[in-house]
């Protein structure tokens, strides 16, 4: 049986650093943001183990990077598998889904990245200033707010998976 109140801590590697959300329970979002790797990587990881003893999660979640539909470097293979690490040693649940897997757990109307983000800004309207403009055709690259938004459907996969 579930609890109304389980806590998730839900991390998306990017180039610069994480981007994570705070989940409790089935709608409350308690934080989200980014921490950049200031200070190199050794930091970044205790600004992580911050956010843990802050907001004691029951779980870490993570993108499972062998799983269908993920496609990530290998800096960000590397840095899931220390999260991993990192969760065992404080005695912290570690959960992982594949993009196709997240994917799932929304409409199959809903499931490009920008519908994604239109889905959890319904579930969290804090997240709605969040959400970065569309990108243009011609602009390169993706807008590093977007990948706030993978971190918060991460969440949502696990808790739909409860």
């Amino acid at each position: 049986m579930r609890s109304a109140l389980t806590r998730v801590l839900a991390i998306d590697p990017i180039p610069k650093g994480i981007t994570f959300v705070i989940v409790e329970g089935d709608y409350l979002l308690l934080d989200w943001g980014f921490r950049v790797r200031q200070g190199g990587t050794k930091r970044l990881f205790e600004r992580v183990e911050d956010l843990i003893s802050r907001y004691e999660p029951d779980y870490l979640v993570v993108e499972n990077f062998e799983g269908e539909g993920s496609h990530r470097r290998p800096s960000a293979e590397k840095m899931i598998r220390t999260l991993q690490r990192l969760a065992k040693r404080r005695g912290l649940r570690c959960r992982a889904f594949s993009r196709e897997e997240i994917r799932q757990t929304f409409p199959a109307d809903m499931r490009t990245r920008s519908r994604i983000a239109e889905c959890l800004i319904d579930r969290y309207p804090e997240l709605g200033d969040t959400l970065p403009p569309p990108r243009k055709w011609y602009e390169s690259g993706e807008d590093e707010r977007m990948s706030i938004f993978d971190a918060a459907a991460l969440a949502l996969a696990f808790i739909s998976s409860l």
